[in-house]
């Protein structure tokens, strides 16, 4: 079973914190290339909450989700 390193997570969190919604999307392709689930990159946006707030991580969890979904090869 794969679970999300921190050498996945590391790069989610820190697009959520300094608000790249594009880069969330893409690193959160790769995770999910790499074998992570929804939820741990879905915790990987959430674990920026109390650094940079609620703003923040609403702006870049819809993405994480879709890119986790879509793919690399399909951000609008």
């Amino acid at each position: 079973i794969y679970t999300l390193s921190l050498h996945d997570a590391l790069p989610i969190f820190l697009q959520t914190a300094t608000r790249n919604p594009r880069g969330v999307y893409f690193h959160a392709a790769m995770a999910r290339n790499a074998g992570a689930s929804k939820e741990e990159v879905k915790g990987a946006v959430v674990m920026a909450l109390h650094l940079v707030g609620l703003a923040a991580v609403l702006d870049c969890l819809p993405l994480s989700l879709e890119g986790y979904e879509k793919g690399p090869g399909s951000f609008h």
